[in-house]
């Protein structure tokens, strides 16, 4: 049986990837990484928001409530992070590179899988029903004060993006190569 060899260029090293003829070589991406880290994260931030909102209307400490939606923001960025960084630990592919794909395929199946789940949920979340009841009836611009939930909405989605693929990266680069294991277990 006639093999193929491809070589193709990692962060480190030359790899040397031997394939049967036809076949095709494998993704770099691993989708079950990405679903783990991408369950990891959710639950996380289902906790975090829990105990944000307990904390905010259960104590009822004022500065909770007045920055929710950051308190929210942040834990989805640290969420994301720890997210990534399991992605790109498990995809078993050394490298920050793949690592860095896996946490931003991690963040873009996350926010979409949120997106498309919970609509009504993100309105809420988001606060575009109040966004959309207090809009000023002479100008249509937006009331004072609702701007800051925009913007902590937009600022931790480019957060969690950053976190995501820098965990992921962080994850990927922590890895040993498997050849340099395979030395140690020889010697």
């Amino acid at each position: 049986m006639e093999r193929t060899v491809t070589r193709t260029r990692n962060d480190t090293a030359d790899d040397v990837v031997v394939l049967a003829d036809g076949a095709a070589p494998r993704s770099r991406i691993r989708w079950a990484a990405v679903f783990a880290g991408m369950v990891l994260s959710v639950g996380l931030l289902v906790l975090l928001s829990s105990l944000w909102l307990a904390i905010a209307y259960g104590s009822d400490e004022a500065f909770v409530v007045r920055n929710l939606e950051w308190f929210v923001g942040a834990s989805a960025v640290g969420c994301l992070l720890i997210g990534g960084f399991l992605a790109g630990r498990l995809s078993g592919v050394p490298g920050a590179g793949t690592g860095l794909a896996h946490g931003l395929t991690l963040w873009a199946l996350t926010l979409l899988v949120v997106l498309a789940i919970g609509i009504p949920s993100v309105i809420n979340v988001l606060n575009l029903g109040r966004v959309a009841t207090e809009l000023q009836p002479t100008t249509s611009v937006i009331a004072s004060g609702v701007d800051s939930s925009l913007w902590a909405t937009f600022i931790a989605m480019v957060g969690a993006l950053v976190a995501g693929g820098f965990g992921g990266m962080i994850g990927g680069a922590s890895q040993r190569r498997r050849d340099h294991v395979e030395d140690l277990d020889r010697r």
